[in-house]
């Protein structure tokens, strides 16, 4: 083994491996406040927050039928991209305060915002210096 490879395999492990599960933590997070300010009538708004890998679905499912997002962003890669995708028709009223269960415009973007600037922030205390 040389010295590079050492190198390699510890920058993997110390900071790729740290951002891949930083990435997966945001994502969670982010699939957990989505779901947990999504206004709830019948359930289908909540239901239907997909999470998918490097593909957005563009599907629909009945109430209670949320894919875990865990599994599938278990093995990201740091070249993925995560999607979380709502197809309902009536989504984009509903963040606009539509529903009278959340009447908070933009509930999806503060989301976003709140779980990347978090992500940014340890990824780059996680990088400093190198």
């Amino acid at each position: 083994m040389t010295v590079r490879t050492d190198l390699n395999k510890a920058y993997e492990r110390k900071v790729i491996g740290v951002i891949k599960e930083v990435v997966r933590k945001t994502a969670f997070n982010i699939d957990t406040d989505l779901v947990n300010m999504t206004p709830v009538d019948t359930g289908r708004a909540e239901s239907n927050w997909l999470p998918s890998v490097n593909i957005p679905r563009g599907d629909t499912v009945g109430v209670g039928g949320k894919t875990a997002i865990s599994p599938i962003i278990a093995n990201v890669g740091i070249d993925d991209t995560i999607y979380i995708a709502n197809n309902l028709p009536y989504i984009q009223r509903l963040n606009s305060g539509w529903s009278s269960q959340n009447t908070t415009p933009s509930w999806v973007e503060a989301a976003v915002q709140k779980n990347s600037a978090h992500m940014k922030r340890v990824i780059k205390e996680v990088t400093h210096g190198l």
